[in-house]
């Protein structure tokens, strides 16, 4: 819906809603996946699958509570296209196989250190408005990590889906 077809104070409504609500708000009882720094790519891949999460922090090399970088689903599907390009389909593994089961085949090519493909994490404060969140998210990020008040742990996430499951 476009803002020029809203009322003023249809407007102001959305603005007040938007700017009371916190990233707190929507990340009650989260429970934050965190990659420890020396996994492996098949290891990161396990524990997106395993938790069931697109994607997670990596933590740092000293344990402070900062991010080394996000891994996804996007940068499994990138490292693929970089593995095996984009002008001929991978070779497939003669069985079924997961997706980290095929990453430790003998005839898979060597898994980079997931330090070689971590994402940049976009980062909001848990006090900070949902407004915030929904600003970094409006410029093509489909998440961003919540960071405690003090320490900067992670405590969650706020995804699209998750606010617009959460305004509806």
């Amino acid at each position: 819906m476009s803002a020029s077809v809203l009322s003023d104070h249809e407007k102001e409504s959305l603005r007040v809603f938007w700017a009371s609500a916190t990233c707190s708000d929507l990340i009650k009882d989260q429970k934050v996946v965190v990659i420890p720094n020396d996994a492996t790519l098949s290891d990161a891949c396990s524990a997106l699958i395993d938790n069931a999460v697109l994607s997670a922090p990596v933590a740092t090399a000293s344990g402070t509570p900062q991010f080394a970088g996000v891994f996804s689903y996007r940068t499994i599907l990138s490292t693929f296209l970089e593995a095996f390009g984009t002008d001929s389909s991978p070779p497939l593994p003669s069985k079924s196989l997961s997706v980290p089961s095929f990453l430790t085949t003998p005839d898979a090519p060597p898994a980079p250190h997931i330090h070689a493909v971590l994402e940049e994490p976009q980062l909001v404060q848990a006090g900070d408005t949902l407004a915030a969140a929904v600003a970094v998210m409006s410029k093509g990020e489909h998440r961003v990590f919540v960071i405690g008040e003090a320490g900067g742990d992670a405590v969650g996430v706020v995804s699209q889906s998750a606010v617009v499951r959460w305004v509806s």
